[in-house]
């Protein structure tokens, strides 16, 4: 028992040389089948053979494989290696100890290099032929790093001597409290070692006692956790850091990193949870407190230049935007000729920052025919001559004019000079389509001519969304296209569309004369298409079955034409029918249905059912049977702006109604709408107006009632 003891210390501790590879082969010699096990067992590695052992062992192998024709061949000497080979081991060896000198030991990863030298390579190498390597290159390995070869990965080796030069650095680790003072990764790693500490190496523990890891630790040791609240306070520091730098937060990119911390990132996540409504108001205020416009109601774009143009006025000393603007650079100089031409557009929050540049009302152009006539009043400047020299070029307020070779009229317009004869041509081909075919829902690969029309078409569909997203009004050059078809440019799909005018002809045709309720009812494409827009009847676009009911599928024809098996299609579920009986009653009782999502009234969860219909409303183009309901219930049970927003402003009314007093976060919560009354949607004003205090509700330093 003794001996068995010792023999197991020693393969403990022992992880080269032909003990090991005896009690390698050993181990796998239960998994080869029949004999081959025992001759695997007792099979010796020319490395670890002494010679004369070795001769005498070829001898027998080539008697017993070749028999008495092997007496006239030679024997051939297995000693295993040559002289070219301990070369290039000597080689290796030299940039091993070269390594181990600069970093204390051999774990290296496969892609190394020492000197240009494939170290990583190499000891890869040397750790899969181990069983077969001479007993004097084992040590001269060993001798750089005892655990050179490990039976455990080499990457848990890597992050052991990681974690001692924390131990070397820092002082002690302490594992019952979370391994505090280590980073995440190398934390997380400790704490996994503690819980699979019974089942680790007996080498691995030694090394973990070195740490200060023994079993007693391991028992106790907590996990290390980031705490969310200190990673919180954290970037918010790096936030305030980087406003008092730069004046602001809009110059932050999502690859924005300071002082190695992903500001960028965070942000722009904090950026999104905001426009998704589930920012809690906690985080979203103390953003605010660093900079009112950290995620402004306008395209980010615009912030960027605003503070562009206030650092370039800072810049040339301030004072008048009248005296500064010609010393400002040329990118500032263009941006604030187009909020001067836009001025009109753009939304009172906007307005209010162009006021601190000097931009006011009186000093913009506010409406289009003004700053036309002011264009073709004043004379062009003269080639190569600088901006602001033109001659009797007028000033609006003390700042420049606008560009006087681009009139304003032409740029409303939406088409440059140079481009209104091409975009003539062009109508010409559309005008000559919708004479043959009576619409303009052209495919994308459509040609006439040999124009690319579908192309063209679909560019000018593409500039008129670009600019209703803006808030712009629409190109006046537009108003030509709709002339020739009112729908050509249609809020729905255009290949929708397409399918309504093939099915008009069709039908107009006099085709399908298998019809119910006047409709045909084949299984052909337009039998097929037909059917569709009658089970969906309820859930298009009010256009949508304007059109349809131009060609006869009307609310009572696509009833007739579904028929009872799938009239379901078009009504609420009966279990919807039993489900929204809870929301009026809900309704009835606190007047309206902005429940919390793990709400439930008597027993139902109604607040996770109007999550789901919530959901469900927002991925439809059309409105639904069920939304119709509960919208019938609650005008504003989905509203467009954060749902948070709408149960702030239900539990204000409530306990104004009630005449209870307000928590301070609704204080805070009303203090806030009043401030950023003007950022806020319209319904929400209206919304709002039932619990102002002053009727002076539009005004900046208005108060809520109760707040």
């Amino acid at each position: 028992m003794a001996r068995s003891k010792k023999l197991t210390d020693r393969l403990a501790s022992c992880m080269d040389g032909p003990l090991f590879a005896w009690a390698h082969q050993f181990s796998k010699a239960a998994e080869v089948p029949d004999g081959d096990g025992q001759r695997l067992l007792w099979k010796v590695h020319p490395a670890h053979r002494p010679r004369p052992l070795a001769d005498e062992l070829a001898q027998h192998l080539q008697e017993v494989a070749g028999g008495e024709a092997a007496e006239a061949e030679p024997l051939k000497r297995r000693r295993g290696h040559s002289r070219q080979a301990d070369e290039a081991f000597e080689a290796g060896l030299t940039r091993a100890r070269a390594y181990a000198a600069a970093r204390g030991h051999l774990a290296t990863r496969a892609d190394t290099l020492q000197d240009g030298f494939p170290l990583g390579a190499w000891m890869s190498n040397q750790r899969m032929l181990r069983l077969g390597m001479p007993a004097w290159r084992s040590a001269a390995l060993r001798a750089l790093d005892p655990y050179w070869d490990t039976p455990w990965p080499t990457l848990w080796q890597r992050t052991y001597h990681q974690a001692r030069c924390h131990v070397a650095e820092q002082g002690p680790l302490d594992a019952r409290g979370g391994f505090p003072g280590t980073v995440l990764s190398l934390g997380e790693w400790l704490y996994l070692q503690c819980t699979r500490y019974p089942d680790l190496h007996p080498e691995q523990r030694r090394l973990l006692a070195r740490l200060g890891i023994d079993a007693a630790a391991a028992r106790d040791a907590r996990p290390r956790r980031r705490s969310q609240r200190f990673g919180e306070q954290e970037a918010l520091a790096h936030a305030r850091v980087w406003a008092l730098e730069h004046g602001s937060l809009a110059a932050i990119g999502v690859s924005t990193v300071h002082e190695d911390y992903p500001l960028g990132r965070w942000l722009s996540d904090r950026r999104g949870q905001m426009g998704r409504g589930v920012l809690s108001p906690g985080r979203a205020e103390a953003l605010t407190r660093i900079d009112p416009w950290w995620r402004p109601p306008w395209h980010l774009c615009w912030q960027r230049s605003y503070e562009h143009a206030c650092q370039q006025l800072q810049q040339v000393g301030g004072g008048e935007l009248s005296a500064g603007f010609a010393l400002m650079d040329k990118p500032a100089q263009e941006w604030l000729r187009i909020q001067q031409r836009r001025y009109h557009l753009l939304s009172p929050g906007q307005h209010d920052l162009l006021a601190r540049l000097g931009l006011k009302p009186e000093t913009a152009i506010a409406e289009a025919p003004a700053a036309t006539a002011s264009a073709s009043a004043a004379p062009v400047r003269a080639p190569g001559g600088p901006p602001g020299e033109e001659e009797g070029a007028e000033a609006v307020g003390g700042l420049p004019a606008v560009a006087q070779h681009r009139p304003l009229g032409i740029l409303r317009l939406g088409q440059r000079p140079d481009q209104r004869a091409e975009f003539d041509s062009a109508l010409e081909h559309v005008q000559a389509w919708a004479d043959i075919h009576g619409h303009l829902a052209v495919p994308r690969n459509t040609r006439q001519s040999g124009f690319a029309l579908g192309m063209w078409l679909f560019s000018q569909r593409n500039r008129a969304k670009q600019r209703a997203r803006k808030g712009e009004p629409a190109s006046p050059h537009l108003g030509q296209l709709a002339a020739i078809d009112p729908w050509w440019n249609p809020p729905w799909d255009l290949h929708w569309q397409g399918n309504y005018y093939r099915a008009r002809d069709c039908m107009r045709a006099g085709r399908g004369a298998d019809t119910v309720g006047g409709l045909p009812v084949g299984k052909d494409a337009l039998g097929i298409w037909v059917k569709r827009q009658c089970t969906l009847y309820d859930s298009l676009h009010p256009d949508q079955q304007h059109l349809l009911a131009a060609i006869g599928i009307t609310p009572e024809a696509a009833r007739a034409r579904v028929g009872p098996r799938d009239s379901r299609r078009l009504t609420t579920t009966p279990r919807f029918d039993t489900d929204v009986a809870h929301a009026r009653s809900y309704t009835a009782r606190h007047g309206h249905l902005a429940a919390h999502a793990g709400e439930e009234h008597d027993g139902f969860p109604i607040g996770r059912w109007l999550a789901e219909h919530r959901q469900r409303a927002r991925k439809k183009s059309g409105t639904s049977p069920q939304a119709r309901i509960l919208a019938s219930l609650d005008p504003w049970w989905n509203p467009p702006w954060p749902f948070a927003w709408q149960r702030r402003y239900h539990q204000h009314r409530t306990l104004r109604a009630t005449g209870q007093p307000l928590p301070p976060e609704l204080q805070r919560w009303a203090r806030k709408q009043t401030s950023l009354w003007h950022q806020l949607h319209p319904h929400q004003q209206a919304l709002l107006s039932t619990i102002v205090f002053h009727p002076e509700a539009p005004s900046r330093h208005g108060t809520l009632q109760g707040a």
